[in-house]
């Protein structure tokens, strides 16, 4: 960890407290009775399906991602925290690019795979 991501760590964690924490939990509630709406009234589960694993996803890529960060933000009401999502890593991949027929055995794959899934929908469909 370099020093700008340790900076926005110690930043982010000194500018939670108890009143972010209930903003986060009743935006949580309201979303999951948002869902529950929206799935009542489509008269499907898959609706509530959708807002309940988002409400998993979103811790993750908040930080991250700058457009659920703003979000983030804006559910919590807190100016203190860092402005910009968790610094990027300068470290950078030493692998250097591959040739061309190093992709074949992976298309292979997805080649027997395809096969498979349409042998397991020709059999289920036959049924």
């Amino acid at each position: 960890m370099n020093e700008e991501q340790r900076k926005w760590r110690d930043q982010y964690l000194n500018s939670l407290g108890s009143r972010e924490f209930l903003r986060l939990a009743i935006a949580i509630v309201v979303w999951v009775l948002v869902g529950i709406v929206f799935s009542i009234l489509t008269s499907c589960s898959y609706v509530f399906d959708v807002f309940f694993i988002t409400l998993f996803v979103f811790p993750f890529i908040a930080p991250k991602w700058k457009p659920a960060y703003n979000v983030f933000r804006k559910l919590v009401g807190n100016d203190r925290l860092p402005t910009e999502p968790y610094p990027r890593s300068p470290t950078t991949s030493s692998l250097g690019a591959r040739p061309w027929w190093s992709f074949l055995p992976s298309l292979w794959w997805l080649l027997m795979e395809l096969l498979l899934l349409l042998a397991v929908l020709g059999y289920l469909s036959k049924r």
